[in-house]
């Protein structure tokens, strides 16, 4: 992610309850969802595909096995979602249904940070000496804005992938340059390995979404010992980093994830600006009674603009 780009996203925000909030910062954690939570039944599909894509995942999966995958990724993986627009309309009317949700303001690099430092003590490696079921990660977390895609139209370019393959199977065969042809082929990906995680519909696209993914298994039950042993005879699970990776149904895991955060996480609260005065000012005191330096700001949608800016253009 470019600097600039960074630069003009640093600013970012999350729609929640009050309740919310005050867990947010009394507990200073960081609320990660499973993605078998959302309300969005697609939500992981961007992973699936990202599989399918490669040759070697199977040629005939079918709709069952898809739905297992599918369904054993929204189990594991978890996420906190964000908004790089703080006044769209579409955001107050979907999140403050009550006109009483509050909007929080922090920034990119706080949520990167954050989620780094659970990633560095919870990495799986950190777990050697943990005891079996410990949750623990088994991949890097990424900070990265959403890309709204067409799964229909996504799954149909990897089919006409998978009709490449055979016709370069039919046309070098025997040849040494298939391998080759191959291989080219495999690496024109068109899901990135490292965006598979934050690929959503596109019919979502007005959240101009930000999220972090953390991706869950446990310590399993192999012992220092057998993972000396494994690195001796350089097991494939070793040589992957996935010796202690235990992956037990969803039923297992919790379906939040609390994240530690520092005390300056939130930067500035919104009130909605459709809510009556007095209940702004009503949460407004709650909030300043118990945490007296947090910044408030206010919306800018659904305001009477002329009250805001002078149209005429009288001198």
């Amino acid at each position: 992610m470019n600097q600039d780009y960074k630069q003009n996203m640093s600013k970012i925000y999350r729609f929640m309850t009050l309740t919310e909030l005050h867990n947010l910062l009394n507990n200073t954690a960081l609320k990660f969802a499973r993605l078998s939570t959302m309300d969005d039944p697609n939500e992981g599909l961007g992973h699936v595909l990202g599989f399918l894509e490669s040759f070697s995942y199977s040629f005939d999966i079918g709709t069952q096995e898809i739905a297992e995958h599918h369904e054993s990724v929204k189990g594991r993986n978890y996420i906190t979602s964000w908004t790089m627009e703080p006044d769209l309309m579409a955001m107050w009317l979907l999140y403050s249904k009550s006109n009483d949700s509050i909007r929080v303001r922090t920034s990119l690099e706080k949520l990167e940070l954050a989620t780094k430092d659970y990633f560095e003590k919870n990495f799986s490696t950190n777990h050697i000496d943990s005891p079996e079921g410990t949750l623990q990660l088994d991949s890097y977390p990424y900070v990265k804005p959403v890309k709204y895609v067409s799964f229909e139209s996504l799954s149909d370019e990897i089919k006409d992938k998978y009709k490449k393959y055979l016709e370069i199977c039919v046309e070098f065969a025997g040849t040494d340059s298939i391998g080759e042809q191959l291989r080219k082929l495999e690496e024109t990906r068109l899901i990135d390995v490292f965006e598979s995680g934050y690929l959503k519909d596109e019919s979502y696209s007005h959240e101009k979404e930000i999220r972090a993914n953390i991706s869950i298994c446990t310590r399993n039950s192999v012992t220092k010992e057998e993972l000396e042993e494994q690195k001796k005879q350089g097991t494939m699970s070793y040589v992957m980093g996935t010796a202690t990776h235990g992956y037990p149904p969803s039923s297992e895991l919790p379906e939040i994830i609390n994240i530690p955060i520092p005390s300056n996480f939130v930067e500035a609260v919104c009130f909605d600006p459709r809510a009556p005065e007095y209940v702004k000012k009503e949460q407004e005191t709650i909030l300043l009674h118990v945490f007296p330096n947090i910044t408030i700001e206010e919306s800018k949608a659904f305001g009477y603009k002329p009250n805001h800016h002078v149209f005429s253009i009288e001198n």
